[in-house]
């Protein structure tokens, strides 16, 4: 199953990209839903973060793709309570 959701963001590319790409681990300061988020200990530096999110609870998303030139990135999400249908979820 696929969703799609376009965002228009009244920002410079430059800047958007700089807080959801080269700062990907730092979420927290910006998602009024991630109460904390952190680099992943279990894969290589700035491949992933682990989030513990309001009613979620601790969230690891790692990294499957990241391209800085294009400004594109993609990552797993994965979450114990999340529903059975949602256990492992992709985004990009």
């Amino acid at each position: 199953m696929n969703f799609t959701k376009q965002v228009t963001i009244n920002a410079s590319a430059d800047k958007v990209w700089e807080i959801i790409g080269t700062n990907f681990n730092d979420i927290s300061e910006w998602s009024s839903f991630v109460i904390t988020s952190e680099a992943n200990p279990d894969v290589e530096p700035g491949a992933g973060r682990v989030c513990h999110v309001k009613g979620a609870g601790e969230v690891v998303e790692n990294l499957f793709q990241f391209d800085d030139n294009q400004r594109e990135l993609a990552f797993t999400l994965e979450g114990s309570k999340n529903p059975f249908f949602m256990q492992r979820i992709e985004n990009s």
